[in-house]
C-alpha cells in the first residue's frame, strides 16, 4: 500500500474511483508502518469514509482485523453521527525563509503522537501530497522544510481525530529565493537513494556532501556529488538512522567553504525474507522479500554464524528482480545451517537488514542405469534421475577420480529430455565412472556414479 501511495497517490486513486462509480468504503490497517507511512496511506481510508487504524503488534493486528474485516456489516444507519469537537490550536511563524531552508514554526494544540504540521500551496484545503512536514514533539517549536520555489504558502496544523484528519489552524509563510540552497526531504529512510536540487556556483570541484550533524570539517564525508556531475545531486542516505547535515561546499583558492547546511533525519529501514524453512543441496530457492529495494541492495546466503557484509556463498540484486518481490539463490552443495540475509548498501558501508535461517539439507538423490561395457568410441545411452538444477551435469571420467572436473565427456541434464543422456566412449579402453554432477555455488558435488568398462 506505501509503494501504491508512492506511485500513484491513494488519495488520487480514491478520487479516481469515486468518478467512475465506484462506491466502497476502505478500512486501512497499518500493520508494522511508521508514522509518516502511515500518514501515506490514512487518505484512501479518509477519502471514502472509512478508517485507518495503526497496528504495531501482533496484538493491535488481531483487534484492527476485528475492526475490520472480521467484523459483520453494520445495518445503514439513517441517523448523522454525532459531530466531533474540534480542539483549539494555533500555529505561527516569523522565519522568512530562503528556498530549501528549514525554518521553525510554533504551535499550540492537543500535540497528540499523529498530529503534525504540514507546509502546503496556498489555499490546499485537502489533507495530504503534502510539501513537507514534521510531527509534534512535547513542545513547540517544529521545523519545516522551504520548499524549492519561491511563494506564498499555507503551514497548517494537522489533528489526527478520532474519525479522520483535520485542519486545526492555518498561518501563511513568504519563501524567498537564495544565492545559494539545498533542495531535499527532510526525512529519509536508511540507504535510500535521494536527488538533491542544489543551487549555487557550480564551479570545478564544489561539491554536495553528506555529513554527521555537528561536523565541521571540509573532509570525512559520508557521501558526496560533485555539481560538475549533474543537478539533481544523487545520494544514498547513510545505513545508520540519526541526525545528518546535507552541505554545499565550495572548493576555493583560499580552501573549501560550507556555504549552506540543511539537516537530514535518517529514519530506520526495515525488510522481511519469507521462504521454506528447509530444501535439498543444490536446490533452486525462491525467497520472498519486502524492504528499500535500492540499488546495490542484496539478498544473500551465508554460514549461521557469519556475520561480516561480504563472503557470502551466493546473492542477488534486488533491482535485478523480475516482479520486485522474489529473487532466486541456489542452495550450497554442502548440507547444513545457513542464513538468508538483506543486505543494505548504504552510504558509509552495507547494513543487515534482516537474517532467517534456512536448514540445507542433503542433495535429491540422483540414479544412473548404463551398460557395464562399451566398444571405445561407441554412444553410450545413459538413463537417469536427479535434481536436475541449472548447471546439473552427466559426465564421464577415469575410474575412482574423485575431483569434479577434468571430464572426458560430459551432457547437462537440462539439455536432455530429462530421462536420458548420450556421450561417446573414450578411444582408449579402460575402466571408467559415469557420475551425476550436482552444481552448487559453493563448488560440484558427484551424488551418483556408476561403473562402465570400454573395450
Amino acid at each position: 500500500a506505501v509503494a501504491l501511495a508512492q506511485a500513484v497517490g491513494l488519495g488520487a486513486l480514491a478520487d479516481e474511483l469515486e468518478k467512475s462509480g465506484v462506491d466502497f468504503t476502505a478500512r486501512v490497517v497499518g500493520f508494522g508502518l511508521s508514522r509518516a507511512e502511515g500518514r501515506q496511506v490514512a487518505c484512501l481510508a479518509e477519502k471514502t469514509g472509512g478508517k485507518y487504524i495503526r497496528a504495531g503488534n501482533a496484538a493491535e493486528l488481531g483487534k484492527a482485523l476485528s475492526e475490520t474485516v472480521a467484523a459483520a456489516p453494520a445495518a445503514p444507519d439513517k441517523k448523522k453521527p454525532a459531530p466531533v469537537t474540534l480542539p483549539k490550536a494555533t500555529i505561527a511563524t516569523s522565519a522568512k525563509p530562503g528556498i530549501g531552508q528549514s525554518f521553525d514554526v510554533t504551535w499550540t494544540g492537543p500535540g497528540g503522537a499523529e498530529d503534525y504540521v504540514d507546509l502546503v500551496p496556498a489555499g490546499t484545503k485537502e489533507i495530504g501530497g503534502e510539501l513537507s512536514y514534521a510531527y509534534l514533539g512535547k513542545a513547540s517549536p517544529a521545523a519545516l522544510r522551504a520548499p524549492g520555489q519561491p511563494g506564498t504558502y499555507d503551514i497548517r496544523y494537522i489533528w489526527s481525530g478520532p474519525d479522520k484528519r483535520h485542519v486545526l489552524a492555518t498561518a501563511q509563510v513568504a519563501v524567498g529565493d537564495a544565492a545559494v540552497a539545498l533542495v531535499a526531504p527532510a526525512y529519509v529512510p536508511a540507504g535510500s537513494a535521494m536527488d538533491i536540487t542544489w543551487k549555487g556556483p557550480g564551479g570545478q570541484g564544489d561539491y554536495v556532501d553528506i555529513v554527521p550533524a555537528g561536523h565541521q570539517d571540509t573532509s570525512g564525508e559520508i557521501a558526496y556529488w560533485h555539481t560538475d556531475s549533474g543537478n539533481p545531486a544523487k545520494l544514498k542516505a547513510p545505513g545508520d538512522p540519526g541526525s545528518y547535515q546535507l552541505r554545499y561546499v565550495l572548493e576555493a583558492a583560499g580552501g573549501r567553504k560550507v556555504m549552506t547546511a540543511v539537516p537530514l533525519e535518517v529514519t530506520k529501514a526495515t525488510a522481511t525474507l519469507a521462504f521454506p524453512p528447509a530444501a535439498p543441496a543444490g536446490a533452486d530457492f525462491t525467497v520472498s522479500w519486502q524492504g528499500p529495494g535500492g540499488s546495490g541492495d542484496y539478498v544473500d546466503l551465508v554460514p549461521a554464524d557469519h556475520q561480516e557484509t561480504s563472503g557470502e556463498i551466493t546473492y542477488a540484486f534486488l533491482d535485478q528482480s523480475a516482479d520486485g518481490e522474489t529473487v532466486e539463490l541456489k542452495l550450497p552443495g554442502k548440507p547444513g545451517a545457513y542464513v538468508v540475509r538483506y543486505v543494505l548498501d548504504a552510504a558509509g558501508g552495507r547494513r543487515e537488514l534482516a537474517r532467517q535461517p534456512v536448514t540445507v539439507a542433503p542433495p535429491r538423490p540422483a540414479t544412473l542405469e548404463a551398460p557395464a561395457s562399451v566398444k571405445a568410441a561407441e554412444p553410450i545411452a545413459i538413463a537417469w534421475t536427479g535434481p536436475n538444477g541449472k548447471g546439473d551435469y552427466i559426465d564421464l571420467v577415469p575410474a575412482g577420480q574423485a575431483e569434479a572436473g577434468g571430464e572426458l565427456a560430459y551432457a547437462h541434464t537440462q539439455d536432455t529430455d530429462g530421462k536420458t543422456a548420450s556421450f561417446s566412449a573414450p578411444d582408449a579402453p579402460g575402466a571408467y565412472d559415469i557420475r551425476y554432477v550436482l552444481e552448487a555455488p559453493d563448488g560440484r558435488v558427484v551424488i551418483a556414479r556408476v561403473p562402465i568398462t570400454v573395450r
